[in-house]
């Protein structure tokens, strides 16, 4: 199976995954990376991924992203007046914690019981998968070493086969059980954020019956009346008496307190448009996640003043804080609301990498690549905001000058002919 796929992608440099680490500065510790997209498991790792992607995120605990998470608690209606409690868990050391063997298990209880699979389909996932996580080697100092258990680092199945575990293992019964006390329930991985209409007493007991599902996993909690911090949202409980008396659920961007806002300098080296496009994203991601304007407004002036700092212009600032205003909130809400998972009839997936062995024959018969051509492509037809950002053509993404941040493109790499 591993050397099928690599053979659809021939230019493809195979290495065992290279460890390094890098510092949490606040724990004083260190996390370990280990990226493995060129490991010999890697592209049967991505087709396992692919095939369980789908029924994965059918998982009613599963939180997508915070900009899904904000309209669930847009619509999340709590007892008024609220005198329940804001539940935050977080499994310790969620990776490393769950053994090969129960990964194994708990995937073939998922396919079995939460997908339309046939069997046969399900058999070659397990074996597949099985094969991936018993064949994980690491390359460190230069030393190699054998990962025997914990769910595989750095591999693309890892965060399908951890959010499966977690559902099938620890959440299903448990909150089941829980159904009465729970309003809302939601898990990003390994941190989880529920609001409960339960005690501070209860609210322990419901953290012991979610340890008691597995001697692995164990979690820290936290618990608020009216408050939490989750992904990168601000949430905050308030008791409203106008226009109506309610429960307002309200929301802001999170900031750590060691965050410094460096973002990129201005006069870095990169394309022309990039610095304003780091404006406009960062409102955008500010407007959309704020669920009241006197927080945007409060944001976008702290936001002025961070990339005033960072030697933004005053005009573009001005520029971007005119384009994305409050009235613009729920069009850029439902364009980032949108599904960013293809359907794929049947489940599963395809390769889009096939088209790499196409392009290298191409290129192999007598293909070039004409950069003036593209960047006197008009962006006439394109919309008014790309049109604002890129300009009257595409030079701005394919500058005439400073052609290493082109040639570091891997995907560009390939077509950039060296004189």
């Amino acid at each position: 199976m591993s050397k099928m796929l690599l053979q659809l992608i021939p230019h493809l440099q195979i290495r065992l995954s290279h460890m390094y680490v890098v510092w949490k500065i606040k724990a004083g510790a260190t996390r370990p990376i280990v990226p493995s997209f060129t490991a010999p498991t890697a592209l049967a790792s991505k087709w396992i991924h692919e095939q369980l992607l789908p029924y994965v995120i059918s998982i009613p605990t599963i939180c997508m992203d915070s900009l899904a998470y904000t309209r669930e608690l847009d619509n999340l209606i709590l007892p008024m007046p609220w005198k329940g409690l804001i539940v935050c868990l977080d499994v310790v050391a969620l990776y490393p914690s769950i053994p090969m063997k129960d990964s194994l298990q708990a995937t073939m209880q998922f396919l079995k019981e939460n997908t339309p699979l046939p069997n046969e389909a399900q058999l070659m996932i397990i074996k597949i998968m099985e094969w991936v996580i018993s064949n994980k080697y690491i390359e460190h100092e230069n030393s190699i070493y054998h990962q025997v258990d914990g769910i595989v680092m750095g591999e693309a199945l890892s965060v399908m086969v951890a959010n499966i575990f977690m559902y099938k293992v620890v959440e299903e019964k448990i909150l089941y059980k829980w159904r009465d006390f729970i309003l809302h329930y939601k898990r990003y991985v390994d941190d989880i954020n529920t609001f409960m209409d339960i005690t501070t007493l209860q609210a322990q007991e419901f953290k012991n019956d979610l340890t008691a599902q597995s001697e692995f996993i164990n979690f820290t909690m936290d618990c608020y009346a009216n408050k939490s911090d989750f992904l990168d949202l601000q949430i905050r409980v308030m008791q409203e008496d106008w226009p109506v008396t309610r429960t307002r659920i309200d929301y802001r961007i999170y900031r750590k307190p060691g965050n410094t806002l460096a973002y990129l300098c201005a006069d870095s080296y990169h394309a022309t448009h990039t610095p304003y496009g780091i404006v406009i994203g960062e409102l955008i991601r500010y407007l959309t996640k704020s669920s009241r304007r006197e927080y945007y407004i409060q944001d976008a002036q702290m936001l002025y003043h961070a990339f005033k700092n960072r030697g933004y212009t005053h005009k573009m600032l001005i520029q971007g804080l005119g384009h994305i205003d409050w009235s613009k909130r729920e069009f850029y809400r439902a364009k980032g609301l949108q599904p960013k998972i293809r359907h794929i009839p049947g489940g599963g997936a395809v390769f889009s990498t096939q088209i790499d062995p196409v392009m290298q024959m191409a290129i192999r018969g007598g293909f070039k690549l004409n950069l003036n051509w593209i960047r006197n492509t008009s962006t006439i037809t394109a919309d008014q905001e790309i049109q604002e950002t890129l300009g009257h053509n595409l030079t701005s993404i394919f500058p005439t000058h400073g052609m290493v941040a082109l040639k570091a493109a891997p995907k560009l790499k390939g077509l950039v002919k060296r004189k």
